[in-house]
């Protein structure tokens, strides 16, 4: 890893890091943003593991010292459906997104997209492993629609942080390795 991705990398992680742990309105973190931004700019693997080993070891630090409980949460399956949309974005990212480069719309774009993914599969997981809703039809819907506030709240941080994430970089990098034009 060259010099500039570590730091990049780092800081990336210093902002997951604070963003999460900063008393925030529910769902307002840069986690989305973070992975959209990986995706579209380095787009490797190598470059997202580490974040998402950082996510992980912020949920640790956040289940084992900041709500600290006797909750069996963190080693249940639940747990997979927080990391599942931030694997399936990433992804979306770098596929749409191949050429590194990217307009005011394609941010608008893959912030609404990996909003709605991770509504739509991390209230999938609170249905499927929690009690609180019936499972029918009627239960997933209900979660849903209890979920639909947070969703708000992701789309709007998301939409936040990959524009202040992009705008940071375009001003930043003297090499054009992306494009990014507020039009």
């Amino acid at each position: 890893m060259k010099n500039h991705k570590l730091l990049t990398i780092i800081s990336l992680l210093v902002i997951l890091w604070i963003t999460r742990l900063v008393p925030h309105v529910p769902n307002f973190t840069a986690a989305s943003a973070i992975v959209v931004f990986l995706g579209v700019i380095y787009g490797q693997w190598k470059y997202f593991i580490p974040i998402l080993l950082g996510y992980f070891a912020c949920d640790l630090w956040i289940t084992n010292f900041v709500y600290k409980s006797d909750s069996a949460w963190f080693g249940s399956l639940s747990l997979a459906y927080l990391y599942i949309p931030y694997i399936i974005n990433f992804i979306i990212s770098k596929y749409l997104h191949s050429d590194h480069k990217i307009s005011t719309m394609g941010i608008v774009r893959l912030s609404l997209i990996s909003s709605v993914i991770f509504f739509l599969v991390s209230n999938f997981g609170v249905w499927v492993t929690d009690a609180l809703y019936p499972k029918t039809i009627s239960g997933l819907l209900l979660c849903y629609w209890a979920a639909i506030p947070f969703f708000a709240y992701e789309f709007v941080a998301t939409l936040f942080f990959s524009v202040s994430l992009f705008s940071i970089a375009s001003v930043l990098t003297s090499k054009k390795t992306f494009a990014f034009e507020l039009q």
